[in-house]
């Protein structure tokens, strides 16, 4: 990663801490919670997804197999599935 990407996300994740201390909502909430005797810890990170030649289909580079057994939990929960070719198609 480049110098000036790297400076970039540093700034984003900057300004996104100085946004979450400035909040009045997330402030309140929390003095709540310590009134309650409760101190939550939270982070939020920011990255760039690693890319490759192999990614060139997006997120469905890979087809996966289901089992019967897999089809049919699917089904039962309403997900449906598609083959390959017809999730390439749709992204058309």
């Amino acid at each position: 990663m480049n110098q000036r990407i790297e400076s970039l996300l540093n700034e984003l994740r900057e300004a996104i801490h100085e946004t979450l201390a400035e909040s009045r909502n997330i402030a309140q909430i929390m003095a709540e919670l310590e009134q309650e005797r409760c101190c939550p810890a939270f982070s939020v990170d920011v990255f760039l997804p690693e890319t490759s030649a192999a990614d060139s289909t997006g997120p469905f580079s890979e087809a996966l197999a289901f089992t019967k057994y897999d089809e049919d939990f699917l089904q039962a929960i309403k997900v449906t599935t598609w083959n390959m070719n017809e999730v390439l198609d749709r992204q058309r």
